[in-house]
């Protein structure tokens, strides 16, 4: 979802708990259930999706802001992996 104001705010929200409702764990009290996106990284080292720093899970999203003319033009999202370089 993206939307945007007058003034040139924007928002991108992407729901991004990956399976369904993410771990199942949820902060008691407050209803916020915690992520699992690396779910798709290895402990194992020799594998290319190992985890170590600076590297995203294949399944990352992306969320992103054009400007024009040094002003807000238009937002975007990205919901693959596949597209990285």
């Amino acid at each position: 979802m993206i939307i945007a104001d007058s003034e040139g705010n924007m928002l991108s929200l992407i729901q991004s708990n990956f399976r369904g409702m993410g771990t199942g764990f949820v902060v008691l009290g407050l209803g916020i259930s915690f992520r699992n996106r690396g779910e798709l990284f290895s402990i194992d080292s020799k594998l290319p999706n190992a985890y170590a720093s600076g590297k995203h899970p294949f399944h990352t999203i992306i969320l992103g802001f054009v400007m024009k003319n040094s002003k807000p033009f238009s937002a975007m999202e990205t919901w693959e992996g596949l597209i990285y370089p």
